[in-house]
């Protein structure tokens, strides 16, 4: 998206916009096994790696979010990190650097009932790009 902050506005849409009107639009990237998973196990705070519960076909570079699996007065603990390289089997990543906080991926027993605890990880970056 080209122009600058006072470029000239279109009527109804203004400027710096990518707009349709009574039409569709298709955008298309590349295909991805999947774009979030969990936790195959419990990420302790300080690790570099972090082993999931499914295998991803994430790019080494791309921006990752691992979600918290605290209670309500750790909902700050989300934490973003990048992929510097990614195990040949797609369930280890190494991230650019250690997490903050501990991020669950265990089950657990509750009377006869298993709870899956696992923290929620997810693929951020995206190959379509607007400009």
């Amino acid at each position: 998206m080209y122009g600058q902050l006072r470029s000239i506005e279109l009527p109804i849409y203004g400027a710096k916009v990518l707009a349709l009107r009574d039409g569709t639009v298709d955008m298309h990237g590349t295909n991805l096994v999947r774009t979030w998973t969990r936790l195959g196990s419990t990420a302790a705070a300080g690790a570099t790696q972090i082993t999931l519960s499914q295998y991803v076909d994430w790019p080494v570079n791309s921006q990752i979010v691992i979600a918290t699996t605290g209670d309500y007065e750790s909902q700050g603990e989300t934490e973003t990190r990048t992929i510097t390289a990614i195990s040949s089997n797609g369930l280890t990543l190494t991230l650019d650097s250690p997490l903050t906080y501990q991020h669950l991926g265990v089950t657990q027993i509750i009377g006869s009932t298993s709870v899956e605890v696992r923290a929620e990880v997810g693929l951020l970056t995206r190959n379509v790009v607007f400009q």
